[in-house]
């Protein structure tokens, strides 16, 4: 453990939420602050703790490394998996303006990357960190043995070792109040050259309660209480600036997890829209829809206009076997009821997985256009083993960082070449997101969803272009070898 020159006591922490460095319709158009955060300070209030958040998405986080390296005696950074490499970045920085200062990273999938960002580094939480990173601060303050701290992962005498304890779960408010620049536009231009417009998250669970094979989420499903749930709602609705109304996102991976609990939220909200204007979209589930004829009134009534659907393929095959438990009839039903009710429905898809051949990857992109849907199609993904993550199924992964969050195909397929992957993908994408296709989409919402997409496209696409002639020749140097 680093014991500061600087400082005799943690009495305080910076968060930071490193920006997304990838193909992302959200992070290109929106600042989106992330729900994480927020909700980790107000964990830390409640155990003592003052902290100023810094969201890259919202600042330019640059000009204020030198003030957190001296004013904060420690720092956290919260990693996704498409920003472990920017948040090392992060990391030298402070430690190259102050290299007493403590830096502790965290996140749900932190442990897979504890190599790396160990080196950057100083502990990382895998997880939950609402208990874990207060009983850490507190550890480091008295000194005690921090061996017990649920979740930790650190290095001793050159090698990683985790606490297997896992971090129990706790509820608390959101604390928006040391968000710089919260409620205001962001300090950084979108695609179309205005400053980008905030995007909120909330949460009102983690964990999912089914097992698709694809999926790295925790299937540990935990609920919010909902009156925490609403007063982040309120909170942000207080501190939004300008004339158009928040938008929000839902992020959990799993609103249908207790469809009771789903139904007194939406109650709640759509009696919070009454006071104060605002839409939602949120992640859902094919079969909800089909079982409860309800569920788009109520959804209607709390604001919501978009529903982030995972259709993931056009493929019943493989569907059936990637355990998603829908088929390809279940989600056209899902869309016609969404379409009924004004609702959009906004398709996610994956193309690579094992069953997949090169038509059935094609078969998503006629499946897209058959219905006009605003979707996005990306390669699965695969996490590669380390000393502190859990086992993959032995596939193979050329970028590890890229996982679920990039257009570029980051694995080897079983049935086909990642280079071939990569040209359907390609081909594909230049079908859907074309400006002639935008001009027919079906309602006004999914018109606009798809011009921007055809906007971001065009700036994304020299970089896939790049990247496929790396993938080509990977592949020519390894026929040779």
């Amino acid at each position: 453990m680093p014991v500061s020159k600087v400082f005799n006591k943690i009495d305080r922490i910076a968060l930071i939420e490193p920006a997304v460095r990838c193909e992302c319709l959200t992070s290109d158009i929106f600042a989106q602050i992330r729900a994480s955060l927020p909700f980790l300070a107000g964990a830390l209030s409640a155990a003592g703790y003052g902290c100023e958040i810094y969201c890259e998405e919202l600042i330019e986080l640059q000009p204020h490394i030198p003030k957190i390296a001296s004013s904060f005696p420690a720092a956290g950074i919260s990693l996704t998996i498409n920003t472990v490499r920017r948040a090392i970045e992060i990391a030298l920085s402070l430690k190259k303006y102050n290299p007493e200062i403590i830096i502790i990273f965290g996140g749900s999938l932190a442990g897979s990357f504890a190599g790396e960002v160990l080196a950057a580094g100083d502990y990382c939480l895998n997880g939950r960190a609402e208990t874990a990173l207060p009983m850490l601060l507190n550890s480091l303050n008295s000194g005690a043995d921090i061996g017990d701290v649920p979740n930790l992962i650190r290095i001793s005498e050159g090698k990683i070792f985790k606490n297997n304890v896992p971090s129990p779960a706790a509820d608390f408010k959101s604390d928006y109040s040391g968000v710089l620049n919260f409620g205001n536009f962001s300090e950084k231009r979108n695609i179309l050259n205005f400053y980008k417009p905030p995007l909120y998250s909330v949460f009102s669970s983690t964990g999912c309660v089914n097992n698709c094979r694809f999926c790295v989420s925790e299937k540990k499903y935990i609920k919010r209480e909902p009156e925490n749930v609403i007063s982040d709602f309120k909170n942000i609705i207080l501190r939004h600036k300008g004339y158009l109304p928040p938008r929000f996102m839902l992020v959990d991976d799993c609103a249908f997890g207790d469809m009771g609990y789903l139904k007194n939220l939406l109650a709640r909200l759509a009696f919070l829209r009454k006071k104060s204007n605002f839409s939602l979209m949120m992640q859902f589930h094919v079969h909800p829809l089909l079982k409860d004829p309800q569920l788009p009134e109520l959804f209607n009534e709390a604001g919501v206009t978009t529903l982030l659907m995972g259709f993931e393929s056009a493929s019943d095959v493989s569907l059936s076997g990637e355990r998603k438990g829908t088929t390809v009839s279940e989600n056209i039903k899902a869309i016609e009821i969404c379409r009924k009710h004004g609702i959009t429905p906004y398709g996610y898809f994956v193309a690579g997985f094992d069953s997949d051949s090169i038509e059935s990857v094609k078969e998503i992109f006629d499946f897209i256009i058959r219905y006009s849907l605003a979707a996005q199609v990306l390669p699965v993904g695969v996490m590669k083993n380390s000393a502190a993550a859990p086992k993959t199924d032995g596939h193979e992964t050329l970028d590890p960082y890229s996982f679920g969050a990039s257009m570029k195909v980051s694995h080897i397929p079983q049935n086909m070449q990642p280079y071939r992957l990569q040209e359907i993908l390609i081909e594909g994408y230049d079908r859907i997101y074309s400006l002639k296709r935008t001009a027919l989409m079906k309602t006004f919402r999914e018109t606009v969803y798809n011009l921007f997409f055809s906007l971001c496209y065009r700036k994304w696409r020299p970089g896939l272009q790049k990247h496929l002639n790396y993938l080509r020749l990977l592949e020519r140097f390894s026929k040779r070898s």
